[in-house]
């Protein structure tokens, strides 16, 4: 287990052979405290994407998150936060992607909508397959429950670790997150 100071608070992630990428990890804070300052309760919902091809960009996760962000709005009536890397081991033929996405709690209070929503749109996108971790979604109680935030980034730090990043290049990002902007 490592901790970072970040944002007046302590927060605690795994630690990884490689380490993590520190502005990735601020950047999944930011996102989870810029959807509690709009709501009093969030719930985080982690998925993977899986490919079958080598996209020569993140268009193909562009089109995607960007479906998926506009079908949750519609439906729960809420913003939409996200955050979401790219990796690919090195015995991997294809890259995939690792996302979470962040909801008003109290019109989404569970996965179900969210997953049918991906599925149906990573197939449309000829994505490969969705998977979905055990305890997939987790509820962050709210903006005065530090202990359930730290809980939440703790899972969804993953998405930082240095490890298994698809290689860098010009045209290629390897982590993105929505532009929510804190509401102070």
């Amino acid at each position: 287990m490592k901790l970072i100071r970040y944002a007046g608070s302590v927060w605690r992630y795994s630690k990884y052979p490689e380490g993590v990428i520190k502005k990735n990890l601020e950047r999944i804070i930011d996102q989870l405290l810029a959807m509690l300052d709009r709501y009093s309760e969030v719930l985080v919902i982690r998925f993977d994407l899986q490919l079958k091809i080598n996209p020569k960009s993140n268009q193909f996760l562009s089109e995607f998150l960007a479906r998926l962000v506009r079908e949750l709005k519609i439906h729960y009536e809420c913003d939409v936060g996200y955050v979401w890397a790219r990796e690919q081991t090195v015995t991997a033929e294809f890259p995939h992607y690792h996302v979470a996405v962040m909801l008003n709690e109290s019109k989404a209070n569970n996965s179900r909508y969210t997953i049918k929503a991906a599925t149906k749109i990573w197939k449309s996108l000829g994505g490969h397959h969705v998977t979905f971790p055990e305890g997939n979604a987790y509820f962050v109680a709210g903006r005065s429950d530090q202990e359930s935030q730290v809980a939440a980034v703790h899972r969804i730090g993953y998405l930082a670790k240095k490890d298994t990043k698809a290689p860098k290049s010009a045209v290629m990002r390897r982590y993105g997150a929505s532009q929510l902007a804190r509401k102070l």
